[in-house]
C-alpha cells in the first residue's frame, strides 16, 4: 500500500471557483485537518447534504475535492467510493450515502477532474491515464485512513468504464467493484466527413468542443434542482 498523498486539506463553508488553479504541495496534513464540519449547506444536495467537504492536491498540483460521509460513532463496517457520471458530481450520492451511513458504511464521493468542485479545464482530460491516477490517489488516501476495512469501488453510468479499468489494472486494496446503471460502450452513428472532423480537430485542436448527439442528464425537467440549480451545473461550477 502506497503512502497516502502530500496534501490533503479540509475546506468547509463557502467554496470559491478554483478550476485549473494548483496549490503548493505541503508535508502531511494541513493546521486544521482535524476539524470536523458539514458542507455549505446552502449548496444543499449539491454540497452532499451533511458531507464534509474536503481537498486533496493530485500529484500534478491540480487540487480535487471530494465529499466524505462519516458512518458515525463507531468505526464502518465497510468503507465505498462512488464516482459519479460525466453530467454530474459526488453530490449526487448524498441520499444514498447517508442511507449507507445508517448501516456502518462510510462514503467518499470524489468530483471527477474537471468537475464539479475540482480544478482542471471543464470536462476535459488530457490523458486516459490521468483519471485513473485520480481515482488511484483517493483510493489510497481511503485506504490509509481506515486501514483493514474493507474498501469498495462503486461507479455510476460512464465512470462505469474508468472504475472497470481500474480495478483490472490497479486492484490493489479493493475488496469489490459495484456497478451503477453502467454505460461501458458508445453507439454514436456519425458520418465519415464527421468521423474525419473529431479525429483531426483532436489532432489540431483538443481542447475545441464538439457536439456529441446524447441526451443532457441536466436538461429540464431532469434532476433540474441537483444540475441546473445552486453553484454548480452541468458537471462543473458555473461562472
Amino acid at each position: 500500500m502506497t503512502d497516502p498523498p502530500a496534501s490533503v486539506e479540509h475546506q468547509f463553508g463557502s467554496l470559491p471557483l478554483e478550476a485549473g488553479r494548483a496549490s503548493r504541495p505541503t508535508q502531511g496534513r494541513v493546521a486544521d485537518d482535524d476539524t470536523v464540519a458539514p458542507a455549505d449547506p446552502s449548496a444543499g444536495a449539491l454540497a452532499g447534504g451533511g458531507a464534509e467537504s474536503r481537498f486533496l492536491t493530485a500529484d500534478d498540483g491540480v487540487r480535487l475535492h471530494y465529499l466524505y460521509w462519516p458512518a458515525g460513532p463507531s468505526p464502518p463496517w465497510a468503507v465505498l467510493i462512488f464516482l459519479h457520471g460525466i453530467a454530474s458530481h459526488a453530490g449526487w450520492f448524498a441520499e444514498t450515502a447517508t442511507d449507507l451511513n445508517h448501516h456502518g458504511v462510510a462514503v467518499y464521493g470524489p468530483d471527477r477532474r474537471g468537475s464539479g468542485r475540482s480544478g482542471g479545464p471543464r470536462g476535459h482530460l488530457a490523458r486516459y491515464e490521468r483519471a485513473l491516477d485520480d481515482v488511484d490517489q483517493v483510493v489510497q488516501l481511503v485506504a490509509s485512513e481506515h486501514r483493514g476495512t474493507p474498501l469498495f469501488l462503486a461507479a455510476s453510468s460512464w465512470a462505469a468504464k474508468l472504475a472497470v479499468v481500474y480495478a483490472a489494472r490497479r486492484p490493489g486494496p479493493l475488496s469489490g467493484l459495484l456497478l451503477l446503471g453502467p454505460v461501458l460502450t458508445a453507439e454514436l452513428k456519425l458520418s465519415p466527413a464527421r468521423q474525419v472532423q473529431v479525429v483531426v480537430g483532436h489532432l489540431v485542436r483538443p481542447m475545441a468542443y464538439l457536439p456529441i448527439p446524447l441526451t443532457r442528464s441536466c436538461t429540464p425537467p431532469i434532476r433540474p434542482t441537483w444540475t441546473s440549480s445552486g453553484p454548480i451545473g452541468c458537471g462543473g461550477w458555473r461562472p
